[in-house]
């Protein structure tokens, strides 16, 4: 399964706490949000750790790029800085993908 740049993004506002889960995202608080997650993405792929469109994240990713996109929003919602929550996000992407990736690597051979 893969999830969507608006809902990631909705998904960060929600860790913030300024959006209920039943509540819609203002016009603005949306935009704002889906920028983030762009953002997110492009750094992400910049550094060949995300290897998939910003519009079909890997389940495994979408709670990572969330908590990125909400390091980067915090400030426009008067939050105070976590200096750990983009690494927080970061990591749980890179160990989504790592794991990923390390099935499809060789054995290697040992030899007596």
């Amino acid at each position: 399964m893969t999830a969507i740049k608006a809902d990631i993004a909705r998904q960060a506002l929600e860790q913030l706490g300024v959006l209920a889960a039943d509540e819609a995202p203002s016009a603005a608080d949306q935009v704002r949000a889906d920028a983030a997650v762009q953002s997110v993405h492009d750094d992400l792929y910049q550094r060949e750790i995300a290897d998939w469109s910003v519009e079909a994240v890997p389940d495994y990713a979408t709670e990572g790029y969330a908590t990125c996109a909400a390091d980067i929003l915090a400030p426009y919602f008067g939050l105070p800085p976590d200096p750990t929550r983009w690494r927080r996000g970061e990591g749980m992407v890179v160990r989504g993908a790592g794991a990923r990736h390390d099935q499809y690597k060789p054995t290697p051979a040992e030899y007596f």
